[in-house]
């Protein structure tokens, strides 16, 4: 089954959030599942004038929290299922993302 990796990502360390985003994949994988990792999607096609880190000016812009959910929201549309990280229920993101799944009659898958 093809699921969705749902937790929170804003303001958390990007090498934690990478770290237990990554854990999750590789336990769906092995328990037969198709894995959707939001962490690893391309960068949004944004829609504001989101601006290059401040003290980096000339990196690429640090996209808005509705940016990459315009990129999430597509990708979780093409699953059955949803895996939920530790957590999720205090991330605005992931809240967003289990009522889809809810409206979508998304199996929830725990491991």
């Amino acid at each position: 089954m093809k699921v969705y990796i749902a937790g929170p990502i804003t303001g958390l360390d990007p090498a934690v959030v990478a770290e237990r985003f990554d854990a999750a994949e590789a336990a769906l994988w092995q328990a037969g599942h198709e894995p959707v990792n939001p962490y690893l999607l391309p960068a949004p096609i944004c829609l504001y004038e989101c601006p290059p880190p401040s003290d980096h000016p000339t990196w690429p812009p640090v996209h808005r929290w509705e940016c990459w959910m315009r990129a999430c929201l597509p990708a979780i549309a093409t699953c059955a299922g949803i895996h939920l990280l530790a957590g999720w229920e205090g991330s605005r993101g992931a809240q967003l993302e289990k009522l889809i799944a809810d409206g979508l009659a998304m199996e929830e898958i725990h491991l």
